[in-house]
């Protein structure tokens, strides 16, 4: 924000600690008193011309940290890529995933005021294009509330802007959220929103992203016909070599269609395919989940032991990866394999640490969760009962 180098901006910091004007809560976490806070906006009214300047410097930190953060968490293109940083700016130093992750926790509140404050300062473009790079690890981690709030943010500074690009986006992320909150008839109208607006924008790419999210929805709602058709359709327009990770989650997609469909052999080739792919991708998510599609199909054959073997394998991935929500989305379908095989206590035990595996107690899967093991104690007490008569 000051404009000086993270050196300086170290021993400027340790000032005001030491002069009792900060008081540190953790490491480079500090807190001001409500009355230091109050004499500091006062001085800043001296700076007023200076405030943009001050604000396009922050909102660049966070958008090429956040970018920085989503290259080790999914390496390769991004939907939208920042340019390079404004003078003074130096993004957070991040090594792995481990600390991408880290520094997306760490930041997650500030995160949404950023793209809240850039929407109500009428800065469009910076709050799609932050939406956009922190939906992946919305989504990874659980934090649909979070996803929804800044898209919606998004889409309405667009709006104002009238930013084709922008709104096209933006309705594209809000659907992803919804879709996770549940909320389908609101993700297929945002959807729908999007096509046009990619249409209009010839945005071949796009337009294949959203008709296999399309799919998805139709695969939830348990119309796996219109989903099929829809991947299909996905797929005939990257016929080209690519998008390479775009193709290889459609290919995945269209697996899991294929599996409810009862086409399991079909399946198997199409996963088969998309592993290889993500694993020249360097995509442990992306692996890790298309293992999980072999599972179904080893289920579907009732092969419980083949099947349970391929999603511990892909559940191990996604935890090194740091994606929560697929890994406790995938211990729900393990612990339904368990069941299937009759292993109620390995079926407790996937449903248990799927629930662990979710911060937030009130989304749907976490309801889910709940209910299989409130499903089970059920059942246990109507035997035990039994067993007494």
């Amino acid at each position: 924000m000051a404009g000086i180098s993270p050196h300086e901006a170290v021993q400027a910091v340790g000032e005001l600690v030491r002069a009792r004007l900060l008081t540190v809560r953790a490491r480079n976490r500090y807190r001001a008193h409500d009355l230091i806070l109050a004499y500091a906006a006062e001085l800043a009214a001296q700076y007023e011309r200076d405030r943009p300047a001050v604000r396009s410097r922050m909102y660049d930190h966070y958008r090429q940290t956040a970018h920085a953060a989503n290259l080790l968490l999914r390496p390769g293109p991004q939907p939208v890529a920042p340019a390079a940083p404004l003078p003074s700016v130096t993004p957070e130093p991040l090594a792995d995933t481990a600390t991408a992750t880290a520094w997306y926790t760490r930041e997650q509140a500030v995160l949404r005021s950023v793209v809240e404050a850039a929407a109500a300062h009428g800065d469009s473009r910076t709050a799609w294009e932050l939406a956009v790079t922190l939906q992946m690890c919305q989504q990874r981690m659980g934090w649909w509330h979070d996803w929804a709030a800044t898209m919606r943010a998004a889409l309405a500074a667009a709006r104002k802007a009238e930013d084709v690009e922008g709104m096209a986006r933006t309705h594209h992320g809000l659907a992803g959220a919804l879709h996770y909150l549940g909320d389908l008839p609101g993700a297929m109208g945002h959807l729908e929103q999007a096509r046009r607006h990619f249409e209009q924008l010839h945005s071949t790419t796009d337009l294949a992203h959203v008709l296999r999210n399309i799919g998805v929805v139709y695969n939830t709602q348990e119309d796996h016909v219109r989903a099929l058709r829809h991947m299909e359709a996905a797929l005939e327009l990257l016929s080209g070599p690519e998008p390479r990770h775009l193709k290889a989650a459609t290919l995945a997609d269209a697996a899991v269609t294929r599996v409810k469909l009862g086409h399991p052999e079909e399946a198997l080739r199409l996963a088969r395919t998309a592993v290889v792919m993500f694993r020249d991708l360097r995509d442990l998510n992306g692996e890790g989940l298309t293992l999980t599609v072999m599972g179904q199909v080893f289920r579907h054959r009732r092969d419980y032991a083949r099947s349970a073997s391929y999603y511990e394998r892909g559940i191990e991935l996604m935890r090194l990866a740091g994606s929560r929500v697929n890994v406790a989305e995938e211990l729900m379908a393990l612990g339904d394999v368990r069941l299937d095989a009759r292993d109620v206590a390995g079926a407790r035990r996937a449903w248990t640490d799927a629930l662990r595996s979710l911060d937030d107690p009130e989304l749907p899967l976490a309801a889910q969760a709940r209910g299989k093991l409130a499903l089970l104690d059920t059942v246990k007490e109507q035997r035990g009962a039994a067993s007494v008569i």
